[in-house]
């Protein structure tokens, strides 16, 4: 990890794009401001053509207002939703990708239902996850993610809910892209869980919080309530299903391990990442 290590975030983002509805976005502007960062709010705003609409449908409008953005810079660009909770020191941690991959496709920052693919040499790591809460992407990456919406704007119903963050990886795979992954999460999901994906059936739809922290947060989430203790409970419990997830082979699935050529770069990661007393 050493060779990455010089290569701080702060150095390749040329702005952080918030997207945001309802939550105050005080704490997480401040935080980002400190950091050194540029910062842009894109705060939904009420439309009468939105009326009937899905939360999840809504929410994809506004990622997608965020990478039309991201079409005019020569720089990465950070997305961030409202509730999204860095660690302290965010602008100091590494970029987790090769700035000059030329296939570069996104990286999440933070992320869940995480399956690792490879492990570079410099200790980059490719594979796929779900969530849009905090990503990385280029012009180019934007251009994809644009035709993404284009192309399931044309198939989903906008009153019906649909996990769009879930397409995400396998459409930047089709363009010949690559997904990117931090080592552990570089912050936290820190609101409370979208009631569709409960009632959409969604398994463990209360589990959308990282496994490993890089770091301490940079403020309690808004799911503590001002309670430290729920905060450590949660926390704890992300900790444990992280975990269970590895040992069961979600993480790192056998079969790739077994047919890969570098099995103990791969477990090397992903035990390594789980070695760590912060919650």
């Amino acid at each position: 990890m050493k060779n990455i290590i010089k290569n701080r975030l702060k150095d390749y983002i040329d702005k952080i794009y918030i997207v945001s509805n309802k939550l105050s976005t005080d704490k997480l502007k401040d935080e980002f401001i400190i950091e050194g960062f540029k910062i842009e709010e894109l705060r939904q705003q009420f439309k009468s053509e939105y009326r009937g609409m899905s939360k999840s449908y809504l929410c994809f409008l506004n990622h997608k207002n965020a990478w039309v953005k991201a079409l005019n810079s020569d720089k990465f660009s950070l997305i961030v939703e409202e509730d999204f909770v860095p660690v302290k020191n965010f602008s100091q941690l590494p970029l987790p990708f090769d700035a000059g991959d030329k296939k570069f496709g996104i990286c999440w920052l933070y992320y869940v239902g995480v399956q690792i693919y490879s492990v570079s040499i410099q200790g980059y790591i490719s594979g796929e996850a779900a969530g849009m809460v905090a990503y990385i992407i280029s012009s180019e990456s934007a251009k994809v993610l644009l035709d993404f919406a284009e192309e399931i704007e044309k198939k989903w119903d906008p009153k019906e809910y649909f996990a769009f963050d879930t397409k995400v990886k396998t459409f930047f795979l089709s363009r010949g892209k690559k997904n990117y992954l931090s080592y552990r999460n570089y912050g936290e999901h820190g609101g409370l869980i979208n009631i569709e994906h409960k009632t959409s059936g969604i398994r463990r739809c209360g589990m959308h919080r990282a496994d490993v922290l890089y770091g301490k947060l940079s403020f309690l989430p808004y799911y503590a309530k001002s309670n430290r203790l729920r905060y450590y409970m949660v926390r704890l419990e992300a900790r444990i299903y992280g975990m269970m997830r590895l040992l069961i082979g979600r993480y790192l699935r056998p079969k790739l391990l077994f047919n890969s050529s570098i099995p103990l770069r791969l477990l090397k990661i992903a035990i390594g990442r789980q070695l760590t007393a912060i919650l």
